[in-house]
């Protein structure tokens, strides 16, 4: 992307507008967003705007649309895809300072909340007057509203509970001129018009900034109740899923974890579980229901192949399963992070293809995730780059025989950008481009990336 200036002259004109406080451009502040979790990069910005407020935002992109600087969202750098990496420099947007919760109406069920609020934060602000926000993506203690809403964050919960654009009501968004427009509403209904505010659900920055977000909350549950059901045999595990929901039973949360990742939890925390695939189950609702539902999700489990189903009997216990649960996150350092999303009774043969065709590359794969929706998630054990990169095409293309996506949260990002037109026909793309084009116009919102 050619600029209208040197850099040097567009940051000089950011920073006249905004001043210090706001324009970054020392090597420090560039270097420390030039990464985020995906391993990719370094891309170092050749600015950073800390925005304060939806003004500063306006005025850093109505200087980046007139003098065609591309600018890059960024939350809190949690990403696994790349999404927020300045691949072709310019500015990074930084909303982190943005992290304030407006509003919680627990009349409406409703909060107003800027980009950079930490998701645990809105969940610890929403329960404390008895409500629930359900998205609850594995770094919710550090990742921020507005980088779950550029990529639709799920979490475990979603298979009962939905993803965040279920959550979404309405959005201000800046443009990449400057102008703020409020897209959707405050109320649960309202079909005026286009859902405008979903088509920035998943964008992942590339139709422009948001700046505040209109949220659905819902009433908290009264009980929640956690378990791990054990399967020496890693099929059953596999087959149990889409079983026991087919039984009627629909636990809020309903994780995988193989062998292999057992045996690194317990390597890593030396928490103490039996060896097998692990299903991690959560039922909530009423006090009775919540234990009703799990007694039956229990039976089941031991009825299809689990050797031993362990039931935390208090809150205490519930927190050390789920710390086990998401240690596994952290316990494989050097390895590689990716997702797909298949239906949920392709789930086995999805596993026994990816073991099959990744082992035969040479490359150790832990499977673990949602398996409730079918989202898969694997910590890559490969050095070579190229048998690396052979092994994501083989996860690839199973879970796209297998009638699935290429991710079910993660986002396209810089990583998966070369593989969108495997899932997408060409129709599909043009329109998608027609639709950045209307919003951004110029091109300059998260350039080099999937669209």
């Amino acid at each position: 992307m050619g600029y209208n200036l040197p850099v040097k002259a567009w940051a000089d004109k950011l920073l006249r507008a905004l001043g210090e406080e706001v324009v970054k451009t020392e090597p420090e502040a560039l270097e420390s967003r030039s990464a985020d979790e995906s391993g990719l990069g370094p891309f170092l910005p050749e600015a950073v705007v800390l925005a304060r407020n939806s003004e500063d935002v306006s005025v850093a992109l109505r200087i980046a649309h007139e003098e065609r600087v591309p600018v890059y969202p960024r939350g809190a750098g949690t990403g696994l895809t790349g999404g927020a990496l300045a691949v072709l420099g310019g500015i990074c947007l930084d909303t982190s300072r943005m992290n304030r919760i407006l509003e919680i109406d627990p009349e409406n069920l409703i909060a107003v909340v800027e980009p950079g609020v930490i998701t645990a934060e809105l969940q610890k602000e929403a329960e404390a007057e008895n409500l629930f926000y359900p998205p609850d993506p594995a770094s919710l203690e550090n990742c921020s509203l507005g980088g779950n809403i550029a990529e639709n964050a799920g979490g475990p919960r979603a298979l009962k509970y939905g993803l965040t654009a279920h959550y979404v009501l309405g959005l201000e968004l800046v443009l990449p001129g400057g102008e703020a427009v409020w897209l959707g509403r405050r109320t649960k209904k309202g079909v005026t018009g286009y859902e405008m505010a979903l088509a920035v659900v998943g964008s992942e920055g590339t139709l422009g900034v948001i700046t505040k977000a209109i949220l659905r909350l819902i009433p908290k549950p009264r009980a929640v109740v956690t378990a791990m059901a054990f399967f020496p045999e890693e099929q059953d595990a596999c087959r149990a899923v889409s079983r026991m929901i087919g039984e009627g039973i629909l636990p809020r949360v309903m994780e995988l974890v193989d062998r292999e990742g057992v045996s690194v939890i317990r390597r890593s925390v030396g928490f103490a579980l039996p060896e097998g695939t692990m299903l991690l189950l959560e039922t909530d609702g009423t006090e009775e229901g919540a234990w009703t539902d799990m007694e039956r999700a229990a039976e089941f489990a031991e009825g299809h192949g689990a050797s031993q189903v362990v039931v935390a009997q208090d809150e205490k216990r519930a927190r050390e399963l789920w710390s086990a649960r998401r240690s596994l996150a952290e316990a494989l350092p050097g390895s590689a992070d990716d997702d797909v999303c298949v239906p949920r009774s392709a789930i086995p043969e999805a596993v026994s293809r990816i073991r099959e065709e990744t082992g035969g590359l040479g490359s150790e794969v832990v499977i673990f995730g949602h398996a409730g929706d079918g989202n898969l998630h694997f910590k890559i054990k490969q050095d070579d780059p190229e048998r690396l990169r052979l092994t994501r095409e083989a996860i690839y293309r199973i879970a796209l025989q297998l009638g699935g996506s290429l991710t079910g949260e993660h986002g396209v990002g810089l990583l998966k950008k070369d593989y969108i037109s495997w899932e997408l026909p060409s129709l599909s793309l043009q329109l998608q481009k027609k639709l950045k084009s209307a919003f951004d116009p110029a091109g300059i919102m998260n350039p080099g990336k999937f669209l």
